[in-house]
């Protein structure tokens, strides 16, 4: 569920049952041991707003899910936390996001030898001039792995780069390339 917009504030609300179902009969009856997440429950707020000449949004979410448990392995529970932010104005926009997993996905062994599902941050630039638009970006993940990786590393981390252009071409038909 999405509110409507109050004031530049809105929020969303929403609820999975069973994150491992799907359709098609026999095949996908629920299994309270495959390692899905029961009773997924996301919650997110934004607001944006006008400062002088300027285009202001902010944004936060969670998610937390039950573990379901596979057969071998008890996982902790999802719980995914983010935080957002962008400025335009003059046709640059700068926006910069954070996001924590702290043990979603992580066994109950590896998280007591004290492995950290991670966190990652991302910020990018765009510039739109008329129906060209460019970009750019940086996202950066790091997980603490507790030396239980095979390679005995402590700590992983993944960087990540990307430059895009974008060209509206007519009323819903976009050109995009990354």
């Amino acid at each position: 569920y999405m509110s409507p917009k109050f004031s530049g504030f809105q929020f969303g609300l929403s609820w999975t049952p069973d994150s491992g179902e799907g359709s098609g009969g026999a095949a996908t009856a629920d299994s309270d041991a495959n390692g899905s997440f029961e009773n997924v429950l996301g919650v997110s707020a934004t607001y944006a707003t006008k400062v002088g000449d300027a285009s202001v949004a902010l944004s936060a979410g969670w998610e937390h899910g039950d573990d379901d448990g596979a057969t071998g392995a008890e996982v902790q529970d999802l719980d995914v936390k983010g935080i957002g932010a962008s400025v335009s104005m003059a046709g640059f926009t700068v926006g910069a996001a954070y996001r924590d997993y702290s043990d979603t996905f992580l066994t109950d062994a590896l998280t007591a030898a004290g492995a950290n599902a991670g966190s990652q941050f991302s910020f990018g630039v765009g510039y739109q001039m008329g129906a060209l638009g460019v970009s750019a970006w940086y996202l950066q993940g790091e997980k603490d792995n507790a030396n239980t990786s095979a390679v005995g590393a402590r700590e992983t981390t993944v960087s990540r780069m990307g430059l895009g252009a974008g060209y509206k071409m007519a009323p819903g038909w976009d050109l995009r390339a990354e």
